[in-house]
């Protein structure tokens, strides 16, 4: 009630409930869950938020100003819930679209949207992810079939940063570097890493490693795929998406996060 403390909702937090297809069940946490975060919502790990994260970390490389992007992370409404700029189509009165995009991102407006959202939407969703996880399943095994932890480590990394290197260069296009930014990675690579390459394995492994920990959700992707990777015993579940995604944004930006044994 002081306001010093903010319980977020999440985007998972909103699909999770959307799993109730008991329609009081579904309604009842919906306004629990509003209530306690007082409308407060956390910014979902997007492309659009990762790319955010890139520029900051080749700024702080560089010794560039920045902005800190934590007080961006927390904010009212449910436009900022599911990630997006909220915006009222049609011909109506500007004071009029504007009082419209307020309620929709007030507590009562997000109840409203919650209340009326589809179930069945949930179906499709997860029949994406199952495709999404067959993939992974297969990285996973790749990533395993290297015996050696710490060449398997730095391949997991290195081959995380080569995901991000369209990002990175078009951050350094924007801010007119055109130099590599690694002194141990390759600027077009064609794998990260081959164990049976002559590098400084040590200075290879760190410099990815700091480059990736300048980006706090960003870095948290990264390692909470990596440990899920690591329990050889355990195949991908559809539920480790979501988990991974949530928990990157608060293990970055929250003061206390609570989360599943396996992935904390």
């Amino acid at each position: 009630k002081s306001g010093q403390t903010i319980f977020p909702i999440s985007f998972s937090n909103m699909e999770e409930i959307l799993k109730r297809f008991d329609n009081r069940s579904r309604k009842e946490v919906y306004s629990f869950f509003i209530e306690v975060s007082k409308g407060y919502s956390i910014f979902p790990h997007t492309s659009k938020f990762r790319d955010q994260e890139i520029k900051l970390a080749i700024l702080k490389k560089l010794s560039r100003p920045y902005k800190d992007l934590k007080e961006f992370v927390f904010k009212k409404g449910i436009c900022h819930l599911v990630g997006a700029e909220g915006k009222i189509i049609g011909c109506m009165p500007l004071e009029q679209k504007k009082k419209a995009l307020d309620y929709i991102n007030s507590k009562e407006g997000m109840l409203f949207l919650f209340n009326h959202s589809d179930p069945a939407r949930m179906t499709q969703r997860r029949e994406r992810n199952k495709n999404i996880v067959e993939k992974l399943e297969e990285a996973r095994k790749r990533e395993l079939s290297i015996k050696n932890k710490f060449h398997r480590e730095i391949y997991a990394r290195g081959e995380f940063l080569l995901t991000l290197l369209p990002s990175v260069f078009k951050v350094q296009q924007e801010i007119n570097y055109p130099k590599s930014l690694f002194k141990n990675f390759p600027m077009y690579p064609t794998i990260p890493f081959n164990p049976k390459d002559k590098i400084d394995k040590a200075s290879f492994r760190k410099e990815i490693y700091d480059f990736l920990k300048s980006m706090p959700s960003t870095f948290c992707v990264c390692e909470l795929n990596r440990k899920r990777n690591e329990a050889e015993s355990r195949p991908i579940k559809e539920n480790d998406l979501d988990d991974i995604f949530s928990l990157s944004m608060g293990i970055a930006y929250c003061d206390i996060v609570v989360g599943e044994n396996f992935f904390i």
